[in-house]
């Protein structure tokens, strides 16, 4: 699985150059490649076709388009205190 940022410099892009292809902000593209904010579904689809990738391939982006009942399943669940 690629990561965004290596995506990205694979195919010799800027932030900006991604932002603009994906039609999104710079500052955008930033907080995917950090992680510092969630990525919303159609952000990472435009994100990922910018790069010709599918969003399941790109790790950053895997998670906005995986369906949350999927992503349910692999959490972990506390034991409740009795």
């Amino acid at each position: 699985m690629l990561r965004l940022k290596d995506a990205r410099r694979q195919r010799g892009l800027t932030q900006h150059a991604l932002a603009a292809r994906a039609g999104v902000g710079d500052s955008t593209v930033l907080r995917a490649e950090r992680g510092t904010h969630r990525t919303q579904p159609h952000v990472a689809r435009r994100l990922a076709a910018a790069l010709g990738l599918r969003p399941e391939e790109v790790a950053e982006l895997r998670a906005a388009v995986t369906p949350i009942w999927v992503r349910s399943q692999t959490r972990r669940v506390s034991p409740q205190l009795t």
